[in-house]
């Protein structure tokens, strides 16, 4: 090991022997005096030269000593602790702590003693989901999912057994223990009281069947649930999201996405995915009539309906009819800088750049504060820039640098303003070589 990475590792360790020494003071000053006496390490920074000669002696290790001094000094504090008379959120909270100092041995045995004095059903279901959550951390994925079981037995009722299971079984999928985290998600999707809870823990499911790359075997299995239960909302998800994604097969979702905005006729946002998905499989009328209807089912959302319409028109190849769109944003809120800018972006992609650095000047002369009219003069020199009209990025660089003080805006600018410069040399240097060019070489 190198220097460096012992001097770390010395470092981490530590820190650790610092906390946990804090804990055995308030928890028992006489077992601390006496672990610290025969065995804390030391730190080297600020350490007296009676310390040292000591940390010589062998009486108090260096923290670059051997392995076993941190092994038994931690197996002294874990005992102290073990015999200390505290409740169990006292237990839980050591168990947490030694856990964070990646002592997982010492943590599973202190929140085993925290089960062990708890009594009431409730909190000893809550505890034993933490010890499958440190067990697994600890890469112990049996112990974990008896554990779980355990815990699961224990709930009080449905919604605490549903609660844990949705906890472990996201932090299942964080560690990448995917086996826990379907048997988790799996009591979610079966057991849970109202449709929305088994949607979730359903769609969480199939999120790990797809990981574990065994969600397309499954597909079968989930049509039939379909045949069986025709509204069934996750599983109709499911199979968008397995045809979008997994298959690249557009069209052949498009059908189910449509069956969930007609189960689901309050979200509106589902007439909005059919439209994504119409889009995705170049059906560009079928998406363009979705948005109208949600237009008409939304009218407060008027603004966002103008934009899809507007880009979907692009899509589509009808220029014209798209710019229309997106002046409507404009049109509807002229007073309101960010819906000019908006409307600016939709007519800056479909390469209307006049009109576009027309409404981003509008928005700047409107913006609210400083910072947003630096931010508004960033996205115009930016335009202007990639369409080489260099006069005009030059000033609204140089505006942002009169506007705001904000030093990542000021660098953003500079940045632009050198980027500029060297653009200019370039050109000054390519025309002064054409000049040198005999006419009929050119």
């Amino acid at each position: 090991m190198s220097q460096r990475k012992r001097l770390d590792t010395a470092g981490r360790r530590g820190r650790s022997y610092v906390y946990i020494l804090a804990v055995l003071l308030v928890v028992s000053p006489a077992s601390s005096v006496l672990i610290l006496s025969r065995e804390a390490p030391a730190g080297e920074e600020g350490t007296t030269e009676h310390q040292q000669t000591l940390r010589k002696e062998g009486v108090v290790p260096s923290p670059l000593a051997p392995e076993p001094a941190a092994s038994e000094f931690m197996e002294s504090a874990v005992q102290a602790l073990l015999k200390a008379d505290k409740p169990p959120r006292f237990y839980e909270g050591a168990a947490r702590l030694f856990m964070a100092h990646k002592e997982p041995d010492a943590a599973l045995r202190l929140m085993e003693k925290a089960i062990e004095g708890t009594e009431e059903d409730r909190d000893k279901s809550h505890l034993l989901g933490k010890l499958a959550i440190l067990q697994m951390r600890a890469d112990d994925v049996d112990g974990a999912i008896a554990t779980f079981r355990r815990a699961i037995e224990l709930g009080p009722d449905v919604k605490q057994r549903v609660r844990l299971s949705n906890g472990l079984g996201r932090v299942a999928e964080q560690e990448e223990k995917l086996d826990f985290a379907a048997e988790a998600y799996m009591y979610v999707a079966k057991n849970a009281d109202t449709d929305l809870a088994r949607r979730i823990g359903k769609r969480s499911l199939f999120r790990i069947y797809e990981k574990q790359g065994t969600l397309a075997e499954r597909i079968g299995d989930v049509k039939k649930e379909l045949e069986a239960r025709p509204d069934d909302v996750a599983a109709l998800e499911t199979l968008v999201d397995y045809f979008v994604r997994v298959e690249k097969k557009p069209e052949l979702a498009i059908p189910y996405q449509e069956r969930i905005a007609k189960v689901l006729p309050r979200e509106h946002s589902q007439l909005r995915h059919v439209a994504d998905i119409c889009l995705q499989a170049s059906q560009y009328d079928k998406a363009l009539e979705v948005l109208h209807r949600g237009l008409e089912a939304e009218p407060h959302r008027s603004i966002l309906y103008y934009e899809r319409i507007s880009q979907a028109l692009q899509q589509k190849g009808d220029r014209e009819e798209a710019r229309q769109w997106a002046m409507k944003i404009a049109e509807s809120r002229p007073d309101d800088p960010r819906m000019l800018m908006r409307a600016a972006s939709l007519l800056q992609a479909m390469g209307d750049a006049d009109q576009a650095l027309d409404l981003m000047e509008k928005a700047i002369a409107q913006a609210e504060t400083d910072t947003q009219r630096a931010h508004f003069y960033l996205s115009a020199a930016g335009m202007a820039d990639r369409l080489a009209r260099l006069d005009r990025a030059e000033t609204y660089y140089k505006k942002i640098l009169e506007t705001t003080d904000d030093g990542t805006l000021r660098r953003r600018a500079e940045l632009g303003l050198q980027m500029i410069a060297s653009k200019r040399s370039r050109e000054t240097k390519e025309e002064g070589h054409t000049d040198k060019v005999p006419p009929d070489e050119r």
